[in-house]
């Protein structure tokens, strides 16, 4: 007796189809990501420049700071009233 060679059933679930993206949704994605990425360049930005005080603070007598520096200045700062 001959059996007949077995082929499996293969059954794919498909979900609910999804919403169609439009325009609309696009630009609200775009505008999230780059407000997201000045967000992150302000936080940066502010980070590194609280650092940079607190290392003036920290080291006053640093001659990269100027006041204590050897070189020559250029006299490039505000006049005083």
């Amino acid at each position: 007796m001959l059996q007949q060679p077995i082929t499996p059933t293969v059954l794919r679930v498909v979900g609910q189809p999804s919403e169609e993206t439009g325009v609309f949704d696009l630009l609200i994605g775009v505008f999230a990501i780059v407000g997201g990425l000045i967000l992150l360049a302000l936080l940066a930005g502010l980070l590194f420049a609280g650092l940079l005080i607190a290392l003036r603070r920290l080291f006053p007598n640093n001659p990269l700071n100027g006041s204590a520096s050897d070189r020559i200045r250029l006299g490039l700062d505000a006049p005083t009233r």
